[in-house]
């Protein structure tokens, strides 16, 4: 599997009982279950936050502040739910970081309900995951890619103003009724027999690259600098919309 650099713990994980959901935010250490609710708290962690056991982790405030990624994932059977709130970064300077990074090769992640902005590198960093998804998440102002995903679902997102991809989806993936707008790059990205359907990608400098054995239906193509739809041999685009693109709107 692809790996772009190495993500380094930086904390140990904390682990919360139960219990903390009746409003106990930081009780003694202990082993969790995977059906445990683990409450994710700015007053009761510091990033980055590890976590190392399956589980439902759970934030009850926004998260920010870490000079490093935001949080990092060692285990597989992971459930994040944002909760509405926000993982914050420090922006582009000092040392690259994701909002949300795999340390190593992890399966059955999910990430929902939320927004990560203002990373170092990339606002959810996937490249290492296996049967994954990402629902209900905006991604914005990260400075490398919104998204990095590798055999995941990335349903009903937006990636906004990213400085290179809004979403970079391989192997597998399927990409379903997201927006990408404004990135520096390409506003979806599909490759290696991944899927994009029912999608928007406008004010980007390309709207979508449909890569090898990889197909895009049903989306639309708008207001992009250069192409609205790059697709590749052994690619296909379907019954897809390209409008006031300032190149081709296919090539």
């Amino acid at each position: 599997l692809p790996m772009k650099r190495s993500h380094l713990p930086m904390c140990a994980a904390l682990a919360f009982a139960p219990a903390a959901l009746a409003g106990d935010l930081n009780p003694p250490p202990g082993a969790i279950n995977p059906t445990d609710h683990v409450v994710l708290n700015q007053q009761a962690i510091t990033l980055p936050y590890v976590i190392t056991q399956p589980g439902h982790y759970k934030l009850t405030s926004n998260l920010s502040g870490s000079p490093g990624d935001g949080i990092q994932i060692n285990a597989n059977d992971v459930w994040i739910d944002l909760n509405g709130f926000s993982l914050i970064g420090s922006g582009p300077a000092g040392i690259p970081s994701d909002g949300i990074a795999m340390l190593a090769n992890h399966e059955n992640i999910t990430v929902l309900n939320g927004t990560i902005r203002d990373w170092g590198d990339d606002g959810i960093d996937f490249a290492l995951g296996r049967n994954c998804r990402i629902e209900r998440v905006t991604v914005a102002q990260n400075a490398d890619r919104g998204i990095d995903a590798w055999a995941t679902q990335v349903i009903r997102c937006q990636a906004i103003v990213n400085g290179t991809d809004g979403i970079y989806a391989q192997y597998q993936s399927v990409v379903e009724a997201c927006i990408a707008h404004g990135s520096g790059g390409v506003g979806i990205w599909a490759e290696d027999g991944s899927k994009v359907a029912n999608c928007t990608s406008r004010g980007n400098v390309d709207g979508y690259y449909v890569g090898i054995q990889s197909v895009c239906v049903d989306s639309i193509a708008t207001e992009n600098q250069s192409l609205g739809f790059l697709a590749v041999e052994s690619s296909k685009t379907a019954d897809c919309v390209a409008a006031r693109n300032q190149l081709d709107g296919f090539a």
